[in-house]
């Protein structure tokens, strides 16, 4: 069974960071191993001011302990982090680890905002990481910040996408998931740089957005890249799955500062896993013992 090590905070409620990571990732059949970077009563969007615990001295220790184990890890992946310091303690992972895949997802904002819980310098320090990451999953607003350079909302010209995602791999060497830019109304895209070639990839728009949907398709990706699926079907499935529980969610009501709905949407990432995009998934997520039917669109 293959390893994987979760560098990310631990909101106690709100669904993001390890609370999505950990069972997506378990459910593709690999051993998720959280590190906690910070302890948080909720997540940061819109519960009001959270306690924050930072960790970096318990990173740490627990780091050091493993060192002694000779533990095994196939990938490490990284996500939010509240002070510099756990950047330091995740550079000296990366180091103990050499032969893992390092995916970094620099979580840092969205929609053009920086979140204002983060120390001003940690853009810096996020890049450096980058530097020694495989795959980055950086949303536009932290390209640009990755970048040091002005955001503006979409739409992003092809032009546009391809100089941003040369320039990031100019800058970090790592291979480029772009995700959530629009290029139209119609839908959402991500793209791809992987050796020079950039591919694109598209899901149908959606009005509406929920904390955690970055976390989730990230630990997507990265648990169908466990799974010996290539960068580019990764990506289509971590997006399909986002859309799936993103409907899903939508169509129990819920409250969209909670975050997704997506565990009874766990078998349907299963089974694009196994299958892929060939159709052969169906319709339904679990609740219960009910079943919700959803309308999936397909390219």
């Amino acid at each position: 069974m293959k390893q994987v090590l979760c560098i990310q905070d631990l909101s106690c409620f709100g669904k993001c960071s390890l609370t999505i990571t950990l069972p997506v990732l378990s459910c593709a059949g690999i051993s998720a191993i959280p590190l906690p970077t910070s302890l948080l009563s909720t997540h940061t969007g819109g519960l009001g001011k959270p306690f924050i615990l930072p960790l970096h001295e318990e990173m740490k220790q627990i780091r050091n302990h493993w060192q002694t184990l000779s533990l095994p890890m196939d990938a490490l992946y990284s996500g939010y982090v509240s002070e510099l310091a756990q950047i330091e303690e995740i550079h000296t992972l990366f180091q103990q680890y050499p032969k893992a895949v390092r995916l970094v997802d620099p979580v840092m904002g969205d929609h053009g905002i920086i979140y204002a819980s983060l120390p001003k310098d940690l853009p810096s320090a996020m890049l450096s990481l980058c530097q020694t990451a495989d795959i980055i999953t950086p949303n536009m607003t932290e390209a640009y910040s990755l970048l040091q350079r002005p955001y503006h909302s979409a739409p992003y010209s092809t032009e546009e996408i391809q100089e941003l995602l040369e320039s990031l791999h100019e800058v970090t060497g790592a291979k480029i998931v772009l995700k959530g830019m629009m290029k139209d109304t119609k839908y959402t895209h991500c793209a791809v740089y992987d050796n020079g070639n950039i591919v694109y990839l598209s899901e149908p728009y959606l009005p509406y957005a929920y904390h955690g949907s970055g976390d989730l398709f990230a630990s997507a990706l990265l648990g169908a890249l466990m799974q010996d699926h290539s960068l580019t079907d990764a990506v289509t499935i971590a997006m399909r799955f986002c859309t799936i529980c993103m409907k899903y969610t939508k169509q129990m009501q819920t409250d969209e500062r909670y975050g997704l709905c997506f565990e009874p949407c766990l078998a349907r990432y299963l089974e694009l896993l196994q299958n892929g995009l060939d159709g052969n998934e169906s319709n339904t997520c679990m609740q219960g013992q009910t079943t919700l039917q959803l309308e999936i669109e397909k390219e």
